[in-house]
């Protein structure tokens, strides 16, 4: 059995934008398969992708375009 992804977080003071934006697809895909897209909030997926939603803005205009 394999053990599902779980996306690593983003490092302070090293600021990736391809690993920042790949962080937060991860993340959002895992929560949304586990709570569903209404039930997962844009501070869950912050938190889980472990960016500010300022981060999230700089790639994403909304939670529909992740």
């Amino acid at each position: 059995m394999t053990r599902p992804h779980k996306p690593q977080k983003a490092v302070r003071g090293k600021y990736a934008p391809e690993r920042t934006r790949q962080l937060l697809v991860d993340s959002a895909i895992k929560l949304f398969s586990e709570r569903g897209f209404t039930g997962t909030s844009m501070q869950e997926i912050v938190e889980a992708a472990g960016v500010t939603k300022g981060a999230f803005y700089h790639h994403f205009d909304s939670k529909e375009d992740i």
